[in-house]
């Protein structure tokens, strides 16, 4: 190597370049201006040769910085260029689908993909076709914000007409051939060195199991998508018709026949109605108390443009939105508007509007119930409103006074092989002269109808493996607490995943398509910002995820979620650390729809650690430097 000393020596009497040069390193100049005489001349060799002496000097501190800029490649793209990704979407239901859309309008370089259990798409509605099936968000509220459908023939929309929305949308845009059905992700892994996820995808049809690679997945596979069959006795020895409402067989005749329906949640609420006028006989068997809720101020303003009663829409109506815009956005305005002035204000306790909805509901139940008195203690909860779900209908109570419907509240003792044994008489049905509370009724039964809803754990249905061998599902397991994630959507330790409607989620707080659009928009900043700035992943720093956990079980005290002997899936309970048999709310945001929206709307950049892989520099360097940028402790 060339010394300082000798690279010096070579530039006179030339200008000396240094990048380190300082106010008191001036550059030197040698004149070749001719001496006068020879003591002049003495005078400027000597001069000459102490500048020469000081300039070696100081060369000799100049670090060699050569080396510093091997290291260091420059990319050769254009300012602003966007690096390619691929990302992998699990489910192809609203959220998955509304994501795929998402990336291809906005995100022009990156390769998606869905991979979709099912043989066809929608998700829920798909699974979920059981008669009286609908959605119980007004039907021109739970669309996509970008995809409207003024054509919805009722004011709450069948599975079977959502399911065409879907499938509309898939094809109206394009979606299809990014979308494999009958393909069952089994495992993911974060490999390190690569930078990237490895998933283990199964082919249903063939059997066959192929890896895939993505830099990005996400998770749209949701929590009502692994049905819960009822933990009876004897369950599997019933001869007749088991069914469960999440997989309906299209095949099966109800009409005529003596019906179970186990399950007063939302599917329940449903069926029962449906199927009442139908069936020759009805045993209805709950397990507890629930609240049913009259009609909406949002669903009322949309009955005012049914025919009569009824839950459909008029002709002119829909002919009215599909012609005049202007008259459809105010439409859909003032339904939003509705739902949100109602959904969280009855949430927070002891407010004026919460005891307002305690009255207001008990007296629609009690006037629906007013023919059977008997029913009125046995279905009216004494729980805060909104502590579980809460379902609105105009026909369910209604139709437990029907003739041919029996309302068993008794726990079941067994299941036999032609129906099912009660533990004790009801005191739901009106007494009998001989019955007492001890004796036992079996009802003979053509069917079991489930609706005993699903496995709502949030924990991933297949390993999913992060940082340093991290199981999500051992990391979200009620034995290390339950499940915690960032704003819904992230995991600590899960680099480049995201969760669509994960833990603590918007799940009470409106209709998922509209919130949809906004948790899309959030991941896609996330992958913006890591294909503008090379990132090669991001990840929530543990601190924040247990400050924003932190927030939410500070603050849901205050709301009827948290609210004492409620059950329901809306918490989860925690072990280890001395807390077994406690429970926290997992499944909710703390605080209301805006609230959300808000919260999402602005992405917290210094909540994330993030690394590059080289980022620029050679593999080899050997300053021992990770790429990692981040808060103050990196995740580490």
């Amino acid at each position: 190597m060339i010394s300082n000393k000798a690279r010096l020596s070579r530039s006179l009497p030339l200008l000396l370049k240094s990048q380190t040069r300082t106010a008191h390193h001036l550059p030197l100049v040698l004149s070749l201006a001719k001496a006068h005489s020879i003591s002049q001349q003495r005078c400027f060799i000597q001069h000459q040769a102490l500048q020469a002496r000081t300039a070696s000097a100081a060369a000799d501190k100049i670090v060699d910085i050569r080396p510093e800029f091997e290291k260091y490649k420059i990319q050769e793209q254009p300012l602003g260029q966007l690096r390619p990704l691929r990302v992998i979407i699990f489910g192809a239901g609203v959220n998955g689908l509304n994501m795929l859309y998402t990336l291809r309008k906005e995100a022009s370089g990156v390769d998606c993909v869905i991979f979709e259990k099912n043989p066809e798409c929608g998700g829920t509605w798909y699974e979920n076709r059981y008669p009286g099936c609908a959605s119980d968000d007004p039907s021109h509220h739970y669309q996509y914000t970008h995809s409207l459908n003024p054509s919805w023939s009722s004011v709450f929309a069948q599975a079977g007409e959502i399911k065409q929305y879907l499938n509309d949308f898939i094809d109206k845009n394009g979606l299809r051939s990014s979308i494999h059905c009958n393909s069952s992700v089994t495992s993911a892994q974060w490999d390190e060195e690569k930078n990237k996820w490895i998933i283990a995808v199964k082919n249903e049809a063939m059997g066959i199991v192929a890896e895939e690679e993505a830099d990005i997945i996400i998770d749209a596979t949701g929590i009502f998508n692994d049905y819960k069959w009822p933990e009876l006795n004897g369950l599997q020895s019933f001869k007749g018709h088991l069914i469960h409402t999440a997989n309906w067989p299209s095949d099966f005749d109800y009409r005529g026949k003596n019906v179970a329906v186990l399950g007063n949640g939302a599917s329940g609420v449903q069926i029962v109605p449906a199927i009442q006028p139908h069936v020759k006989k009805l045993v209805h068997c709950i397990r507890s108390k629930t609240w049913i809720a009259p009609p909406s101020k949002a669903v009322r303003y949309c009955h005012q443009h049914t025919i009569g009663t009824t839950n459909l829409f008029s002709e002119e109506w829909m002919k009215t939105l599909a012609s005049d815009p202007d008259a459809y956005k105010k439409f859909l305005e003032e339904i939003d508007n509705k739902a949100r002035e109602e959904r969280f204000r009855t949430i927070l306790t002891n407010t004026t509007s919460a005891q307002s909805s305690i009255s207001l509901i008990t007296a629609y139940m009690t006037s629906q119930l007013s023919t059977h008195p008997h029913l009125i203690h046995s279905l009216i909860p004494t729980m805060p409103v909104g502590c579980r779900r809460i379902t609105s209908s105009t026909n369910y109570l209604s139709s437990l006074c029907s003739s041919n419907v029996v309302v068993e509240t008794s726990p079941i003792k067994t299941i036999t092989s032609t129906g099912l044994v009660i533990e004790s008489k009801s005191d739901s049905n009106p007494p009998t002269q001989t019955g007492t509370e001890t004796e036992t009724l079996h009802e003979d039964l053509d069917a079991i109808i489930c609706a005993t809803g699903f496995n709502t754990s949030f924990l991933p249905r297949f390993p999913i493996i992060g940082d340093a061998g991290l199981n999500l599902q051992d990391a979200w397991s009620e034995e290390m607490g339950g499940p915690r994630a960032y704003m819904s959507m992230m995991a600590e330790g899960m680099p480049n995943y995201f969760r669509i409607l994960g833990p603590n989620g918007p799940l009470a707080h409106g209709a998922v398509p509209r919130l949809s659009t906004h948790m899309c928009i959030y991941v896609l900043s996330h992958i913006t910002k890591m294909r503008l700035e090379n990132y090669s992943s991001i990840r929530p720093l543990p601190t924040v995820v247990r400050d924003f956990n932190e927030h939410i079980q500070a603050f849901m005290p205050r709301t009827a979620w948290a609210g004492r002997g409620c059950g329901g899936w809306y918490r989860s309970k925690m072990g280890g650390n001395g807390k077994e048999g406690e429970e926290r709310v997992t499944a909710l945001h703390p605080g209301s729809q805006t609230h959300w929206e808000m919260m999402l709307e602005r992405v917290r950049w210094e909540d994330f650690e993030y690394r590059r892989a080289g980022a620029g520099r050679q593999e080899n360097s050997d300053e021992g430097d990770d790429g990692s940028e981040g808060g103050a402790d990196n995740g580490k």
